[in-house]
């Protein structure tokens, strides 16, 4: 895990009540892998660095549910955390992917 800023550090508590060793403690319960695709997170682009595993939380409750990586966070963010939409999407991607239960419906995700 790469060095925590201050911003970082202050912005868990303030929108979280999320401490360093919370992080920490989630960041190794997970193995250090986003918690939807259990992949490392990524480096940055524009600097090159390991980007830390996002902080997912419940929007309305602010309750955190884990750390995922940067697209899997979009991912989320993008369907507004609606289980119709991930689900319709999955729907989408069987019709042209022609999968079938027999395919890989039930197979386990990348990374696992």
């Amino acid at each position: 895990m790469n060095t925590l800023t201050t911003i970082q550090k202050y912005n868990w508590k303030r929108f979280y009540s999320l401490s360093t060793l919370d992080y920490t403690l989630l960041f190794k319960d997970q193995k250090g892998l986003c918690a939807i695709c259990h992949l490392p997170e990524g480096k940055s682009k524009k600097t090159g660095k390991q980007r830390m595993l996002s902080v997912d939380h419940n929007h309305k409750t602010k309750q955190v549910r884990g750390l995922l990586c940067r697209k899997c966070n979009l991912l989320l963010g993008c369907c507004k955390e609606d289980i119709k939409v991930l689900l319709a999407s999955m729907c989408y991607l069987k019709k042209f992917n022609k999968l079938t239960t027999e395919d890989n419906s039930n197979a386990p995700l990348p990374g696992r």
